[in-house]
């Protein structure tokens, strides 16, 4: 005859066979949700792939243009000081020119001007010759 342990064992058997099959059943029933989620975790990693290469792009694309554009800036400075170099040399060139008309009518008008004193002195030495410019 069958003893009392022997009945629970058999009892504890029969609970462990149907809490496996219950476990499979639930295990089945996700399957088909684990499929879903792992498709769409491969069509985001898919689309993370391809929003990553546009954002490179993109990245490389503001580079380009961000040294185009200090690339530009760098030739209208340089151009800018070109143009004030030449104002400047314009306005010199025109200061010089009402300089020497004055001079010559001042000759011609008062007996005994020869000219600009900067024309009249020339420095021994070359080396002298912007000091002697400046002080005059």
């Amino acid at each position: 005859p069958p003893s009392a342990s022997d009945a629970i064992a058999e009892m504890d058997r029969r609970e462990a066979d149907l809490r496996v099959r219950h476990l499979k059943q639930k295990v089945e029933g996700l399957q088909p949700t684990v499929e879903l989620k792992r498709e769409a975790r491969a069509s985001r990693e898919n689309e993370l792939d391809v929003l990553a290469t546009e954002l490179q792009g993109m990245a490389e694309g503001h580079q380009s243009r961000s040294s185009a554009r200090k690339k530009l800036e760098d030739e209208r400075k340089l151009i800018m000081e070109e143009i004030q170099h030449i104002t400047a040399t314009e306005q010199q060139i025109e200061r010089e020119r009402r300089l020497k008309q004055v001079c010559q009518d001042l000759a011609q008008v008062i007996p005994g001007v020869s000219g600009r004193v900067v024309n009249l002195c020339q420095p021994v030495q070359k080396k002298y010759r912007v000091a002697v410019n400046v002080a005059l």
